[in-house]
């Protein structure tokens, strides 16, 4: 028996012991499912030891803070060596983001804002903001997911034990793991993320500071002003860093 084998059929026994007859693969660990008594809901796995964390992380802040503004937690354990977590089910848009008018651009950008603002208000960054952890509603509203790299705000980068980032999408002190824990850090994230889905990566699919390297100009032009001065600060950030010759 293969190691996938022996994990679908682990999954498999999950799902019997929480009476889920019925579920679909979304992606990864994540399974679409019918609960027997929550209906429509999120079920998210874990296997290995920092997976592990990450889930316990994720279920402890979100059976603590309740908000609109992320999933709403259901249920969590283990079984057969397998960690799980039960979110409630939420609808996400289906049509592409990329041909929104300015005005809809506006009010998901907003919602961003404010779902990050109040993850900010309980004292923790996000950690790992990027496309595929923005999820909008078909309300046009933003929800926030995968919370398993939360950061306490002013927590030293380097004494945090389980980091878990997407480089394409890190602001520089995260990504070299210095410096205290910032809201900015998230802010910077989502404005690469926002330029992603309107357009393309600002970076080329590069991290900031491999991106900088190739002395090219930046991809900026979807972003609201306020975001480009806060990317072309990081920019100005990474060249005295690397000693490269800053552009005007």
């Amino acid at each position: 028996m293969n190691e996938q084998t022996g994990l679908g059929d682990k999954v498999t026994t999950v799902f019997r012991v929480l009476g889920i007859s019925q579920y679909s693969l979304l992606y990864q660990q994540t399974y679409l499912t019918t609960h027997p008594c929550h209906g429509p809901s999120i079920v998210k796995f874990a296997y290995t030891i920092q997976t592990k964390q990450q889930l316990k992380t994720e279920a402890e802040f979100l059976h603590r803070y309740r908000s609109l503004h992320w999933p709403k937690y259901l249920d969590y354990g283990s079984n057969s060596g397998i960690d799980w977590l039960i979110l409630e089910f939420f609808d996400s848009l289906s049509d592409g983001v990329d041909n929104h008018d300015i005005d809809t651009k506006k009010l998901i950008t907003n919602s961003a804002e404010q779902a990050l603002s109040a993850l900010h208000g309980k004292g923790y960054i996000h950690g790992d903001i990027k496309p595929s952890n923005i999820i909008i509603t078909s309300e046009r509203q933003v929800k926030l997911i995968d919370l398993g790299s939360i950061m306490k705000i002013g927590l030293y980068y380097q004494h945090h034990c389980n980091p878990s980032l997407t480089p394409k999408f890190c602001a520089l002190n995260p990504y070299l793991r210095t410096g205290e824990a910032s809201p900015q850090h998230d802010y910077f994230s989502l404005a690469i993320s926002l330029q992603t889905m309107w357009q393309a990566h600002p970076f080329a699919e590069l991290s900031l500071i491999d991106f900088v390297k190739t002395n090219n100009p930046a991809m900026l032009e979807s972003l609201f002003s306020r975001y480009q001065i806060l990317i072309s600060k990081q920019i100005r950030y990474a060249q005295q860093l690397i000693c490269l010759p800053l552009k005007d």
